[in-house]
């Protein structure tokens, strides 16, 4: 698995993040059909001390249990997300001469509609 989402298979970025999502789903559906997150939430501790030095997060340890807690009730199917592809992109050239990819913020806000529903402001 962390092969798959870390791989390009012959394609580019865009299509990573695709399957990092994807792998991340995977997890959380095991998690979720064996009902692991109670042994979870008590291995919390452990798990966040081996974790700690490579995620790097604004919540505090409890803020991510509490979130855990919220989140583990939250059908699958009313989970929405997004990629950032080549719609939502436009092609810039810098200073340097290097050819990248940059944000078309005029197109950007229907992806954070889409994800984000109709509330969402820019």
């Amino acid at each position: 698995a962390l092969r798959y989402a870390r791989t390009r298979h012959g394609d580019n970025d865009i299509y990573r993040a695709e399957r990092q999502q994807q792998v991340i789903f995977a997890i959380r559906d095991k998690i979720m059909d064996f009902g692991m997150v109670p042994s979870l939430i008590t291995q919390a501790p452990v798990l966040w001390d081996s974790w700690q030095d490579n995620v790097y997060t604004g919540l505090s340890f409890e803020q991510m249990i509490q979130l855990a807690l919220y989140v583990k009730d939250i059908p699958r199917e009313n989970i929405v997300m997004g990629v950032v592809n080549y719609e939502y992109l436009q092609g810039y050239t810098t200073q340097s001469g290097a050819s990248v990819l940059i944000p078309n913020r005029a197109r950007l806000g229907n992806l954070m509609i889409e994800v984000f529903g109709s509330s969402y402001s820019q």
